[in-house]
């Protein structure tokens, strides 16, 4: 006698796909043909595009998207006209879903390869990755070797794996706008008291707000000023000490501020940008070269490039400090259970 089985069609290929954080992630794969994937969005679509958007990597993604939009262009001219109509229909029906099953079924890896820096394929993949290992810059994709992947006790999401503040900027690339309003976006849904949202962001970037920049710059002490000055964005940070409706002091502010400058750390990381935070700065002659109102405490110099050639820096300790793997106390100095310790 069959034992009934209840499980979601195709549940084997379903659960193949998990998570960021169960499975490594690879910066580069072998080119494939898109119809395993493509079976699993017929079979369960809303679940299998949900976990897509947090496994596939990003220059695959839009090819991916585009075979799902086919299927999706496929599906409503079958739904419209019905099966007969289409094979008998007219033929720019006949031309739309012979279009759209091309598309879909389009192998996703050649194309996706031959974007890649420095040449298409493998070969060109791993020139990328000796390219990210030599500027110890960008961990996307990076593997364990890397000096700056933290090496948790317990499975953490990748983000915050590859998170690090790296000193050293690539003064060549700027940020694009779009990619700075991203980074802000994630730092908007940051939780906070009363929904107060006390922080403040004034945006400084050496190509587009050269002189604002420079003053921010003039802020910082002479050894951030080295290595800062390759950064093409600045941000300084800004805490408003009471509560807009009342006016009262708001003890949590700066709880809150830190909370947001976390959601923006993380975004930078997913997009591939370096971001170190500086309290080494003059606050009141940020106060006076910004004219940042008396409500709000300047609290945090933040910049923001994508990162360069650690030998670029000026001081020998900088240097070795963008090679120096990170360490952290472990979870039992800080985490108590039913009571504090003795």
């Amino acid at each position: 006698m069959a034992v009934a089985d209840d499980r979601p069609p195709n549940s084997d290929l379903l659960t193949a796909v998990q998570p960021m954080d169960a499975r490594p992630r690879r910066p580069c794969r072998p080119a494939h043909g898109a119809r395993p994937l493509l079976f699993l969005l017929l079979h369960n679509r809303r679940h299998v595009r949900e976990q897509l958007l947090r496994v596939v990597h990003d220059p695959v993604l839009d090819r991916v998207l585009d075979a799902a939009d086919a299927l999706d262009l496929a599906g409503a001219i079958v739904q419209s006209q019905g099966a007969g109509a289409v094979d008998d229909g007219g033929a720019a029906n006949r031309e739309r879903l012979e279009g759209a099953e091309s598309l879909a079924l389009a192998p996703i890896g050649r194309r996706d390869h031959a974007r890649l820096p420095g040449g298409g394929g493998r070969e060109g993949c791993e020139r990328k990755k000796q390219d990210e290992f030599a500027h110890g810059g960008d961990i996307v994709g990076a593997d364990m070797s890397h000096p700056k992947l933290a090496r948790p006790d317990y499975d953490i999401h990748e983000l915050i794996s590859r998170r690090w503040s790296p000193r050293a900027f690539d003064p060549a690339r700027t940020v694009p706008r779009a990619e700075l309003l991203r980074l802000f976006e994630a730092a908007r849904w940051a939780p906070s008291s009363f929904n107060e949202q006390p922080w403040r962001f004034l945006v400084t970037m050496r190509d587009e707000t050269a002189e604002p920049w420079r003053r921010l710059l003039s802020t910082l002490s002479t050894r951030n000023q080295s290595w800062a000055l390759a950064a093409p964005v600045l941000v300084l940070a800004a805490v408003r000490a009471t509560f807009e409706k009342s006016g009262e002091a708001n003890q949590f502010g700066w709880y809150d501020a830190g909370q947001a400058v976390a959601y923006l750390s993380l975004q930078a990381t997913a997009q591939g940008l370096g971001l170190s935070q500086m309290e080494g700065f003059d606050r009141q002659r940020a106060r006076t070269e910004m004219v940042i109102p008396d409500e709000f405490e300047p609290a945090v110099v933040i910049a923001i490039g994508y990162a360069g050639d650690p030998a670029s820096l000026a001081h020998d300790p900088h240097r070795e400090a963008e090679r120096t793997p990170r360490r952290r106390k472990p979870i039992s100095d800080f985490v108590y259970e039913g009571k504090w310790p003795a």
